[in-house]
């Protein structure tokens, strides 16, 4: 059951049109793009145009934008579009502000795949302004 259990939380989750899993996705941004791991949260490359404050950016087009942290070398949160106007964030968390999102209702699904931080999908949203300011939030410390 435990095994079972683990399995589970360890798993990939994003997959292709024929079921193999996405191993990494490549964002463009109008200046800058990003080669992340949507599953793990780790961040492989960073390629920019131009010089970028040391604080978490976001990188990305109307389709999927990643939150990236350069100077940890980590992705903080991801959302990507399905296609049919619903957005679907993800945020890369601590296990105890996973557990907080989990019982607070605002994150239903959890990966344990980037440890030791949580990967926690938050409640699909509608529009990508809404999936910015709820990762935003979320981040953020609120609950």
């Amino acid at each position: 059951m435990i095994i079972g259990f683990l399995k589970r939380k360890f798993r990939v989750r994003r997959t292709n049109k024929l079921g193999e899993p996405i191993s990494h996705v490549w964002i463009e941004g109008a200046t800058d793009s990003a080669l992340v791991d949507p599953d793990s949260g780790k961040l492989y490359r960073v390629t920019a145009n131009a010089p970028r404050p040391p604080d978490p950016f976001w990188i990305g087009n109307s389709e999927e934008m990643a939150l990236i942290d350069a100077e940890a070398c980590r992705v903080l949160a991801y959302i990507n579009h399905d296609g049919h106007r619903k957005y679907y964030p993800t945020v890369y968390v601590s296990i105890l502000r996973a557990i907080q999102l989990i019982r607070s209702h605002h994150g239903f699904l959890v990966s344990l795949r980037s440890l030791p931080r949580c990967a926690v999908d938050l409640v699909r949203l509608r529009s990508m302004d809404g999936a910015l300011e709820a990762v935003e939030y979320f981040l953020g410390g609120g609950s």
